[in-house]
Order: C-alpha cells, then sequence, then structure tokens
C-alpha cells in the first residue's frame, strides 16, 4: 500500500475526502497512490493534512515500492537517489 493510502486509510477517508482537503482532483489523488510523485505545494499539505513531519512523509513516498508495503512513520527509511532527483526540481 502506498504512503498516501495508506496515511489516508488510517483517518478513514475516501479518496474523494482526502481530494477535497487537499484541494486537488479525485484523479490526482488516485496518482498520487499509483506511485505519481506530488509537487510541493501539495506534499506541504499532505503532511499538515496527515499531521506528519515534511521529510518523514517524503522519505516514505520515496522509499515505497510498487507491491510492497510500508510503515506510515518513516523510520529507519534511507533518502534515496530519487530524493535528490525529486529536490532538484525546485
Amino acid at each position: 500500500m502506498h504512503p498516501i493510502e495508506r496515511y489516508r486509510t488510517a483517518r478513514g477517508w475516501t479518496r474523494r475526502e482526502l481530494a477535497r482537503r487537499a484541494g486537488v482532483s479525485v484523479n490526482t489523488v488516485r496518482s498520487w497512490e499509483a506511485g505519481v510523485m506530488p509537487r510541493g505545494a501539495n506534499l506541504h499539505k499532505l503532511a499538515e493534512l496527515f499531521d506528519v513531519d515534511f521529510i518523514r512523509l517524503v522519505n516514505s513516498i520515496i522509499s515505497w515500492r510498487p507491491g510492497e508495503d510500508c510503515a506510515t512513520t518513516g523510520e529507519g527509511v534511507q533518502a534515496r537517489g530519487s530524493f535528490r532527483r525529486w529536490r532538484a526540481g525546485f
């Protein structure tokens, strides 16, 4: 399960509810949960909505691999090259 999906379901929110709270479309939430990295402003909004540290959220997203379950805490997660590539976009 993708970290965004795990955080969302832990709060009992549907994709529609997360989309409403984040100010995006349901299709955007679907794409995030399928592995598309949210943009910076959306990442900050998600961290706020999920009440989680921004870096912890980013680390949990970049460390996730399709077909893997993930820990929502991000404990012990190492930032990989994808974070450096993502960060370079700012």
